[in-house]
């Protein structure tokens, strides 16, 4: 269930409230086929999952390539078009494309989300998925763990910006790091284990005086399934 919603959260999550650079006037006419295209791409990817047919690979990469092109001029939500690009080609374990995908695109909002390294970040994080599916042990956790040392490089270059994020801004799991910590959080947990990213919170908790309900929806991280691609 929880890896569903993320699933819903990556495809939906802009449907009913990302307006456009078109005006009020167009608004409503821009939202209908945005929301029509992220259902029938949802419905592509269960269909991948289950079938794995390249005719399903190929819609799917049409549509989100026809949506992005239509919202290019609104970089959250031809954003959201190309992670579900990416999202199918790595589901069909096409590492390379989905590499080439995050290199060659200049959308100012991959720094905006994640920073400057937020590019390598997921780069990493997808060859661990193929290192994964090959059963390279070795290869998957050196991935995992240079993706981890570029998001603490990111904390580190911004370390009181990133302080008064954890004061002030992640108990409401809102704000400029909020993916920057569940990337810590996550790929801390991926390499050393629960008890290691728990400490991580704990201290977060003692130190930022973090209410309990924001530790806890960090503590879902560790149900996630890295097979599944999201934003970070």
């Amino acid at each position: 269930m929880i890896r569903i919603v993320f699933i819903l959260f990556i495809f939906l999550s802009c449907c009913g409230k990302n307006t456009t650079t078109f005006g009020p006037a167009n608004e409503h006419s821009q939202r209908i086929p945005d929301s029509i295209a992220d259902k029938k791409l949802l419905s592509l990817y269960f269909d991948a999952k289950n079938n794995h047919h390249v005719t399903t690979l190929n819609s799917a990469l049409a549509l989100a390539d026809s949506m992005a092109c239509a919202y290019k001029e609104n970089d959250k939500i031809y954003m959201k078009y190309m992670l579900q690009k990416i999202q199918f080609l790595v589901l069909y374990n096409d590492t390379n494309s989905a590499i080439d995908v995050i290199e060659g695109d200049s959308c100012n909002m991959w720094e905006t989300i994640g920073g400057p390294y937020y590019k390598k970040i997921l780069e990493h994080r997808i060859l661990a998925m193929s290192a994964k599916i090959k059963n390279d042990q070795q290869l998957y956790e050196a991935n995992i763990m240079e993706a981890l040392k570029l998001v603490e490089k990111y904390i580190s270059d911004n370390k009181e910006e990133y302080v008064l994020f954890l004061r002030n801004d992640l108990q409401h799991q809102r704000g400029k790091y909020i993916i920057t910590t569940q990337e810590y959080i996550y790929y801390s947990y991926l390499l050393y284990g629960k008890d290691r990213s728990n400490k991580i919170l704990e201290e977060y908790q003692d130190l930022y005086h973090i209410p309990e309900n924001a530790i806890e929806q960090l503590k879902l991280l560790y149900h996630m399934d890295i097979m599944d691609f999201y934003p970070w």
